[in-house]
């Protein structure tokens, strides 16, 4: 079983493949940003978890950032697909060795990202760096694979994984990404497990969304789609 560094790594030839075969709900995922953060004014842009870039600077380019883009990942084969553009900065690196004097109105990790991140004290101090890098008013906006959702998973694994986070099972919501010979272990995210990393920073939740992942519509429950929040950090 592969860290995620080696399984992004080999996936970094065919990641884009991988992404056209969820098109309509990366494409909802980033409309829904652009239109989040209408009328604030974005003069630098973080993600965390960038890889190829193309949502990046896409996202970058319909905000209309008005100094910098700042990539990190830490795939560098990932990177290399990264394209070389003025006001773009790219790091190849996690988040907790990521030093910056900016702060950031807009920083996003996108498409489960947060569900590499080892432990969930590893995700709650994901949080608290977010919020030290997010400048007062600042938005993070993040999306995670919903393991309540019906509409994806189907009803017997849904239930099943009810039974188990209600009896507290050892590694629930963990589960194996890909296949031989390129696999990982990815979280699975509850809709109730994002309160947890909150409630440990000043951050607020301003908004979540369920969207489909298969068709990008808005649902109105969490038991049919993937999750999506909005968090600001206060004046």
């Amino acid at each position: 079983m592969k860290d995620s560094k080696a399984y992004y790594d080999h996936l970094a030839n065919s990641y884009q493949s991988e992404s056209n075969s969820r098109k309509k709900y990366l494409t909802a995922i980033d409309d829904y940003i652009v239109k989040s953060v209408n009328g604030d004014v974005i003069y630098n842009y973080l993600d965390i978890g960038a890889g190829d870039g193309r949502r990046s600077l896409k996202i970058a380019q319909n905000i209309a950032v008005k100094k910098e883009v700042f990539l990190i990942d830490n795939s560098s084969k990932m990177l290399e697909n990264v394209s070389s553009l003025e006001g773009v900065r790219v790091f190849n690196e996690s988040i907790f060795d990521f030093n910056s004097t900016t702060k950031f109105n807009l920083i996003t990790c996108l498409w489960n990202v947060i569900g590499h991140f080892e432990t969930k004290e590893a995700r709650i101090e994901l949080f608290k760096k977010v919020s030290l890098l997010l400048e007062p008013g600042g938005v993070f906006i993040f999306d995670v694979n919903n393991r309540y959702n019906i509409s994806h998973y189907g009803y017997n694994n849904v239930e099943q994984n009810i039974k188990n986070d209600n009896l507290n099972i050892k590694d629930a919501g963990w589960y194996t990404l890909g296949e031989q010979p390129n696999q990982t272990k990815v979280y699975i995210h509850s809709p109730f497990d994002i309160y947890d990393y909150i409630k440990e920073t000043d951050l607020i939740l301003e908004e979540n969304k369920y969207i489909d992942y298969s068709t990008g519509e808005t649902k109105s429950t969490f038991f049919e789609g993937q999750l999506v929040y909005k968090i600001r950090k206060p004046l």
